[in-house]
């Protein structure tokens, strides 16, 4: 082999161009230019629920004194001292709102969790727009490779899409709060559906 098809090969073969990739992610990620992959939700009987962001607030005079809430419970629970109100942010299920009853001994507080429990939850956002970004972004710089290999970059957005639309649906069995209880995550939904092929 010849120092130019040497050369060539830097452009032309997968596995550099695995390299190359993985070289620019690590340089992106280094600059603090890579945000938040985004993450989807968990659900009971709405596969839906999983896109998107929910929120419920109850008022609370004042916070008690001997709450503590765990750093797993942080990201959920927060008690706005200005507004005076006691937030949740996510579903909650029938075993969360008693650990969260549990975090203090104060009845006015545990009244509240049992409220926050029968009120409808807000949704306030959703990650469709973040999806189409994450199609967008590595499905153009990948398709940059497939240019430089020298097959169709456009044939290949359309397998792409594809196979991104599959991994959000092996998520979205993973994140049902039965199905996640029995361990049977995203791995073995992609595993199903990839053998169901044959």
């Amino acid at each position: 082999m010849g120092i130019g098809e040497r050369l060539s090969s830097l452009w032309k073969t997968e596995d550099w161009w695995a390299v190359w990739f993985g070289l620019v992610i690590i340089v992106v990620a280094i600059l603090g230019f890579l945000g938040k992959a985004p993450k989807l939700g968990e659900w009971t009987s709405q596969p839906m629920a999983e896109f998107y962001s929910y929120e419920r607030s109850i008022a609370l005079e004042r916070e008690p004194e001997d709450l503590t809430i765990s750093d797993t419970l942080k990201k959920r629970l927060t008690y706005d001292k200005e507004s005076k109100l006691l937030i949740y942010k996510g579903l909650m299920t029938a075993a969360q709102r008693e650990e969260l009853k549990r975090l203090s001994s104060d009845p006015a507080y545990k009244e509240s969790i049992g409220r926050l429990y029968d009120m409808s939850p807000v949704p306030t956002g959703n990650i469709f727009i973040k999806l189409l970004i994450l199609y967008v972004t590595l499905g153009g710089l990948t398709a940059v490779g497939i240019r430089a290999m020298g097959e169709d970059p456009y044939r290949y957005m359309g397998a792409f899409a594809v196979v991104l639309v599959l991994a959000i649906v092996s998520y979205t069995f993973a994140h049902q709060r039965t199905i996640s209880t029995y361990g049977l995550g995203y791995a073995f939904w992609a595993l199903r559906f990839y053998s169901a092929r044959y």
